[in-house]
Protein backbone atom coordinates (compact mmCIF):
# COMPACT_ATOMS: atom_id res chain seq x y z
CA UNK A 1 0.00 0.00 0.00
CA UNK A 2 2.65 2.64 0.53
CA UNK A 3 4.44 1.85 -2.72
CA UNK A 4 0.66 2.73 -4.31
CA UNK A 5 -0.04 5.69 -2.39
CA UNK A 6 3.26 7.06 -1.77
CA UNK A 7 3.32 7.31 1.72
CA UNK A 8 4.90 5.84 4.77
CA UNK A 9 2.57 3.82 7.16
CA UNK A 10 4.10 3.13 10.53
CA UNK A 11 2.22 0.61 13.00
CA UNK A 12 2.53 0.53 15.98
CA UNK A 13 3.72 -2.54 16.30
CA UNK A 14 7.06 -1.08 14.95
CA UNK A 15 6.90 1.54 17.04
CA UNK A 16 8.41 1.92 20.90
CA UNK A 17 6.14 3.03 24.02
CA UNK A 18 7.83 6.12 24.20
CA UNK A 19 7.17 7.10 20.37
CA UNK A 20 3.27 6.30 20.72
CA UNK A 21 3.19 7.97 23.54
CA UNK A 22 4.96 11.50 21.81
CA UNK A 23 2.68 11.22 18.65
CA UNK A 24 -0.43 10.59 19.87
CA UNK A 25 -0.48 11.88 23.61
CA UNK A 26 -1.75 8.19 24.49
CA UNK A 27 -0.94 7.50 28.44
CA UNK A 28 2.37 4.89 28.42
CA UNK A 29 0.08 2.50 29.62
CA UNK A 30 -2.31 3.08 26.71
CA UNK A 31 0.61 3.06 23.83
CA UNK A 32 1.74 -0.59 25.69
CA UNK A 33 -2.17 -1.73 25.26
CA UNK A 34 -1.62 -0.97 21.77
CA UNK A 35 1.34 -2.07 20.71
CA UNK A 36 0.17 -5.48 21.78
CA UNK A 37 -3.03 -5.66 19.35
CA UNK A 38 -3.47 -9.19 17.78
CA UNK A 39 -6.11 -8.94 15.04
CA UNK A 40 -6.19 -5.28 13.99
CA UNK A 41 -2.91 -2.69 13.68
CA UNK A 42 -2.82 1.02 15.05
CA UNK A 43 -0.59 3.30 12.43
CA UNK A 44 0.07 6.47 11.94
CA UNK A 45 0.22 7.97 8.05
CA UNK A 46 3.13 10.07 6.86
CA UNK A 47 0.44 12.35 5.27
CA UNK A 48 -2.73 11.85 6.76
CA UNK A 49 -4.75 13.29 4.20
CA UNK A 50 -4.00 10.14 1.70
CA UNK A 51 -5.94 7.89 4.15
CA UNK A 52 -8.88 7.55 1.49
CA UNK A 53 -6.49 6.18 -0.45
CA UNK A 54 -4.90 3.94 1.21
CA UNK A 55 -8.51 2.94 2.51
CA UNK A 56 -9.47 2.03 -0.97
CA UNK A 57 -5.94 0.06 -1.31
CA UNK A 58 -7.04 -2.06 1.89
CA UNK A 59 -10.24 -2.70 0.69
CA UNK A 60 -8.19 -4.04 -2.60
CA UNK A 61 -6.68 -6.67 -0.54
CA UNK A 62 -9.41 -7.75 2.07
CA UNK A 63 -8.63 -5.01 4.65
CA UNK A 64 -10.39 -2.01 6.30
CA UNK A 65 -9.35 1.30 7.30
CA UNK A 66 -10.75 3.01 10.73
CA UNK A 67 -10.03 6.50 11.42
CA UNK A 68 -9.60 7.45 14.89
CA UNK A 69 -8.79 10.78 16.79
CA UNK A 70 -5.16 9.93 17.14
CA UNK A 71 -4.23 7.47 14.46
CA UNK A 72 -5.61 4.75 12.26
CA UNK A 73 -6.28 1.39 12.53
CA UNK A 74 -5.97 -1.48 9.81
CA UNK A 75 -8.12 -4.70 10.16
CA UNK A 76 -9.98 -7.25 8.32
CA UNK A 77 -13.11 -6.44 6.39
CA UNK A 78 -15.21 -8.41 8.19
CA UNK A 79 -18.95 -8.26 8.20
CA UNK A 80 -21.14 -10.17 10.90
CA UNK A 81 -24.11 -11.20 9.51
CA UNK A 82 -26.88 -12.56 11.89
CA UNK A 83 -28.13 -15.94 11.06
CA UNK A 84 -31.11 -16.47 9.27
CA UNK A 85 -34.24 -17.69 11.40
CA UNK A 86 -36.31 -20.36 10.15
Amino acid sequence: MEDKVGVRLTGFGDMSVEDIVAKTGLSPIQASHAKQREYDEPFLISDPSKVFEISHEAGQVGLRVLVGSRSFTLLENLIKVPPVAN
